[in-house]
């Protein structure tokens, strides 16, 4: 039976979706360590209604100074792509693994929950987080980060563009959007994102 778990957790722990999550708990400690709660309302791991089915945001932070959308990467190796690029590549010794590029990925998710909060885009900053052991190779905008500069990022906007109570009022509109993390919902996401991938493939 011990063994049989062994390599159960082996297995699953390679799996996309561990790391996935893996990546989201570690960039969610971080947040809960630097950025002040009283100032941060943080969301993760949630799941939006969109108009072409359900999106899946890693982590949303309200604050006076802008909405920001994180997209966490839980990747190792080198990493190489720029702004324009449809996918990014993941380069390990020998191995060559390409991956859509997640600020195009994240603009998507930006735009939900613009939609759902009721701010204007200008308002709503994309963020990318990497975690692990990835390597920049490439030239990257400052909202492409690595471990825990992606507080940095954020911290850097200091200007107020929200009230206390828009603010408020903006984290109400978000928890009445989410939907509850079922089997099924989980079904709709990845249909939803195979489709999108299948789309931007032929364009």
């Amino acid at each position: 039976m011990f063994c049989i778990l062994v390599i159960f957790f082996l297995v699953k722990s390679r799996s996309p979706s561990f790391k996935g999550e893996a990546g989201e708990a570690e960039v969610a400690r971080i947040a809960k360590r630097f950025l002040p709660e009283q100032s941060y309302k943080a969301f993760h791991n949630i799941y939006l209604a969109s108009g072409r089915g359900i999106t899946q945001v890693d982590h949303i932070f309200v604050s006076q100074f802008g909405v920001f959308v994180v997209e966490t990467k839980n990747m190792t190796g080198w990493i190489f792509g720029n702004e324009r690029d449809r996918q990014w590549t993941q380069k390990i010794f020998q191995h060559t693994n390409r991956f859509q590029n997640p600020l195009r990925q994240n603009y998507g998710h930006m735009r939900v929950v613009a939609s759902v909060a009721r701010v204007p885009m200008r308002s709503v900053h994309s963020v990318v987080a990497f975690v692990g052991d990835a390597t920049l190779m490439t030239p990257m905008p400052p909202n492409v980060t690595i471990g825990a500069d992606f507080v940095h990022y954020i911290e850097s906007f200091a200007r107020a563009v929200f009230s206390e109570s828009q603010v408020d009022t903006i984290c109400e509109l978000i928890s009445a959007s989410v939907i509850p993390e079922t089997w099924q919902t989980r079904r709709a996401h990845i249909r939803e994102v195979r489709a999108r991938l299948s789309r931007n493939a032929r364009r």
